[in-house]
């Protein structure tokens, strides 16, 4: 689902995984520019919590250094 500009929702999974993850990515104006917030949904368990947080960090933080 896209609600331009503000949202975009989409399922996620690893080939040869089983399970199916929901990753929604929102935009928000703020005074600065533009916040960019990413909520990943549906994990099996805290071990795969903690290894997409790290890689969604990853990415928002290379971003963040590519926008500045």
């Amino acid at each position: 689902m896209v609600l331009a500009p503000r949202r975009l929702v989409y399922s996620w999974q690893w080939d040869g995984e089983p399970d199916e993850s929901l990753v929604t990515v929102e935009f928000s104006a703020v005074a600065e520019g533009t916040e960019v917030s990413v909520t990943h949904d549906r994990l099996a368990d805290a071990a795969q919590r903690d290894a997409h947080l790290q890689g969604w960090t990853d990415c928002t933080d290379r971003l963040a250094a590519l926008l500045r």
